[in-house]
């Protein structure tokens, strides 16, 4: 009999108690492996989970936003025993080069191949602070901060009160808080906003400037013609009235000749 330790998962979202979770595991056929590469393709853990009993299927985990594999899977086999071999033999071997890890596992259920970290991938995978080129690489922004069981996280630094609601939906695919972009994009918005309404003010200010200017240059023209329309009236007109008589009788020569 294997008298090993073996770790117990209580899923606090699909069981209310340790207790209801125990009963699960009392007869599971299921297993379920960690560890694995992002690479490790289905029939890659089918061979090998199959030198113990026959698989009955297997179920990869996947990133909840992208729908990539992430790094774990679940192993369902006809009989408990074949699972209970899967934990003796199977678990600390090596698939593509990496020790994997097998746990008995409740039973698979709609919902639970999704990743539950906030970049959409595990947990683990957001807590390491190492390079695995294996699991994603580049560690995401989310690397340090701790998660607790009401389902909320919390950042390891001076301001151990600013907690955030865990759900994958509050971040993009890259891990980046969706509220702060979405704070970004408004802002940005904003800032395009008050920058075209400068601009058409800016506009209909120098179209205005603009008709002051040529109103103000056709009063002026305006203006200057009348003065010098005034001025040929002025030098056109008689002076005297002796002057209008003489230039009446040059006009009408017959009244000084009656005259």
């Amino acid at each position: 009999m294997d008298e090993t330790p073996q770790h117990i998962c209580w899923d606090r979202k699909y069981y209310n108690s340790f207790e209801d979770n125990l009963l699960a595991l009392k007869d599971s056929r299921t297993v379920y492996v960690g560890n694995l590469s992002f690479y490790t393709t289905e029939m890659q853990i089918e061979e090998i989970f199959s030198s113990v009993g026959a698989v009955k299927r297997v179920i990869m985990g996947l990133n909840m936003k992208t729908k990539t594999p992430c790094g774990f899977c679940f192993v369902e086999y006809y009989t408990t025993e074949h699972a209970a071999a899967a934990l003796k033999f199977v678990s600390g071997t090596k698939c593509d080069d990496r020790v994997i890890r097998c746990d008995m596992d409740t039973g698979f259920k709609p919902g639970r191949q999704y990743g539950r970290g906030i970049s959409g991938g595990q947990v683990r995978d957001e807590r390491r602070g190492d390079f695995d080129s294996n699991r994603g690489g580049i560690v995401p922004r989310t690397a340090g901060h701790k998660r607790s069981h009401d389902g909320k996280r919390s950042q390891e630094s001076a301001d151990r009160t600013d907690r955030h609601k865990y759900s994958g939906a509050n971040t993009d695919a890259f891990g980046r808080d969706v509220m702060e972009t979405r704070e970004e994009a408004v802002a940005a918005s904003l800032h395009k906003m008050d920058a075209e309404l400068s601009a058409s003010r800016g506009e209909r200010r120098a179209r205005d400037d603009m008709e002051d200017a040529d109103e103000e240059l056709g009063r002026a023209d305006a203006e200057a013609a009348e003065a010098v329309l005034e001025q040929e009236v002025d030098e056109a007109a008689p002076s005297t009235m002796e002057d209008a008589r003489d230039a009446e009788g040059e006009r009408n020569p017959s009244k000084r000749s009656r005259r």
